[in-house]
């Protein structure tokens, strides 16, 4: 599987490291794996829940929320039901 560093994803996004990193800090990205070394690498379905924050976050939606969301995500088809509510509302 081909994975991404932090700045080929940056620059992919249209965003800074720094941004990356603080999401990542906030709990928004407990997905993304870390080589042997400890930096982050990237798969593609990382990008693509990457790029739902992005919008999710352009809708104006708070970190903190969004952090919710990404947890809920993280449950599988459980969370099914509070994710369609949480979309329906925002």
């Amino acid at each position: 599987m081909k994975t991404y560093g932090i700045g080929a994803v940056a620059e992919r996004m249209g965003l800074s490291v720094a941004t990356i990193r603080y999401y990542d800090e906030m709990g928004l990205l407990p997905f993304v794996k870390r080589d042997q070394a400890g930096r982050r690498r990237f798969t593609d379905d990382n990008i693509q829940l990457l790029q739902m924050i992005l919008d999710l976050k352009r809708a104006g939606v708070a970190i903190k929320d969004i952090a919710h969301f990404v947890s809920w995500r993280l449950d599988g088809d459980d969370s099914l039901h509070e994710r369609y509510q949480f979309l329906a509302k925002h």
